[in-house]
């Protein structure tokens, strides 16, 4: 393109090598037009997704750019007082830079030759407002952050390098992003108000991941029911949340679920690879576990009889799953449980409604590579043991377990007669009376189980310090554990712990 002198700005035109939306701020009064070289006022495009670069010499003040028709070309300033032009589409329109004294306008005719090598990829809408002012994308076949990104119009959204879009100020403009020899395109409409005072600080509870194999979540609260209320998701095509808080994903994407417990707004913040055309899990529906049913067999069809079927819970703290497929409640809540046969998955969604731990024995064992055998009194026949978790506990045909690492599992043991559960509670190696897990017995350990007995949310014990704590012979730990290690402390008795006749 030769580019000659423009009379209106007596200055050069340069061609450089963005996109930018119609501003309507702008009018087209006072439109200057080139006089010297109507040619240079001309610019052909022969392909979608070619570029030409504007510079306006002559000028020090930044114009504002915008395109009559986005469809056929977009331009955006790639700083100072340059911009580029990129078609977008077959067809004529104008795009425009306008200074505060007079605008100049340019015709743009794309040609709309095919040209294999090079595509527009229009990837959708966002829609940003203040409860959700950033947002991310995915991009069909490459990595976010090793596109080029752009914006058309800064004042209304920004990006930054990793493709995080950030609302700045209401309207509307366009996000690119070139790959190689792709342009992707993402519409973005803000409802953002800068002036808007934000609501109350919203605390961080947890962070989710939703995908095709787990696409249901909830969490649970050592809160009264009636105190959690007002559940929300910030994008619902991402993840839905119902009034008591099961979220389920809808689509891919980052958001944020909402939820004010005991007067306090929180939030989660929420990651989905979830595809909803693409599941790889065979639904079997869902099921609720009760008081009165506190347990349910699941049963798959169509598998072979002596197929090798791997159980699972997202969650056994508020279902188990033993090696047979029998479901068994624990604690209120939601969680899904997995069966994976031949290379195929089956979920179903469980529902608990009832507390059953306070029902259900403990056994604590303490260090790693400890063991405990169940007692099987009162079961007859063949019996099968399962656990819910065999990273922290194991259980062979016999029924002994093996610590494998610290924290919960469920041991399920099934025969002729029925199921039994109990829990075990894998504990760190530790000295009886040591409740502060500082490896000594001492006045101190005295000191923390009194506090933990006043105000347990202040002063807290470990699970390891919890059992190290209870000293006088009497399940559950009390003053009275405290008086035996103030005892230990001042030489009246010489060991812990105390034995009870």
């Amino acid at each position: 393109m030769n580019i000659k002198k423009i009379a209106a700005f007596a200055a050069a035109i340069c061609v450089i090598c963005g996109a930018v939306s119609w501003n309507t701020e702008y009018s087209t009064a006072n439109v200057s037009y080139a006089t010297e070289n109507e040619d240079a006022n001309k610019i052909t495009l022969n392909k979608i997704g070619d570029k030409v670069p504007l510079s306006l010499g002559g000028t020090t003040e930044i114009p504002k750019w915008y395109s009559d028709d986005e469809s056929v070309a977009v331009i955006a300033s790639t700083g100072g007082q340059s911009a580029e032009v990129t078609a977008t589409g077959k067809g004529s329109t104008a795009v425009y830079a306008i200074l505060s004294g007079q605008t100049l306008r340019f015709d743009v005719t794309v040609l709309g030759i095919e040209d294999e090598s090079n595509k527009t990829v229009d990837v959708g809408t966002v829609t940003l407002t203040n409860a959700r002012s950033e947002a991310t994308v995915d991009l069909t076949g490459a990595n976010a952050e090793d596109a080029v990104w752009n914006t058309s119009d800064p004042s209304v959204a920004v990006v930054d390098e990793k493709g995080v879009i950030t609302a700045v100020n209401k309207g509307t403009c366009k996000i690119t992003a070139v790959y190689e020899n792709v342009t992707y395109v993402i519409n973005v409409v803000s409802e953002y108000d800068p002036s808007v005072v934000p609501e109350t600080p919203a605390s961080l509870l947890c962070e989710l991941e939703f995908s095709n194999q787990n696409p249901t979540r909830s969490l649970k609260f050592e809160v009264p029911s009636d105190e959690i209320k007002n559940w929300r998701s910030t994008d619902e095509s991402v993840v839905t949340v119902s009034e008591s808080g099961v979220m389920k994903a809808a689509g891919s994407g980052n958001c944020r679920v909402y939820v004010e417990v005991q007067g306090n707004l929180c939030y989660i913040e929420v990651k989905s690879t979830y595809d909803p055309n693409q599941s790889t899990v065979i639904e079997l529906g869902e099921i609720t576990l009760t008081a009165e049913k506190k347990s349910q067999k699941l049963t798959l069809n169509n598998v072979a009889e002596n197929a090798k079927i791997e159980w699972s819970s997202s969650d056994s703290s508020i279902a188990a799953v033993s090696d047979s497929g029998l479901i068994i409640g624990v604690s209120s809540g939601s969680c899904r449980v997995i069966a994976k046969v031949d290379g195929v998955e089956y979920g179903v969604n469980v529902n608990v409604d009832f507390k059953a731990t306070d029902d259900i024995p403990t056994t604590v064992i303490r260090g790693i590579g400890s063991t405990a055998t169940i007692n099987i009194t009162g079961m007859s026949g063949e019996i099968k043991f399962s656990t819910s978790d065999s990273s922290v506990a194991a259980v062979d045909k016999n029924g002994k377990i093996t610590a494998v690492g610290e924290g919960t599992a469920v041991i399920t043991a099934e025969f002729s007669g029925g199921t039994s559960v109990m829990y075990v509670k894998v504990v760190k190696s530790g000295i009886i009376g040591d409740a502060n897990d500082d490896g000594k017995v001492e006045i101190a350990d005295a000191t923390l189980i009194l506090q933990y007995l006043t105000n347990k949310d202040e002063y807290q014990l470990t699970e390891a310090g919890l059992y190290n704590a209870d000293v006088d012979g009497i399940p559950g730990v009390t003053a009275s554990d405290a008086l035996a290690i103030q005892q230990l402390d001042a030489g009246i008795i010489h060991s812990l712990p105390l034995v009870t006749n």
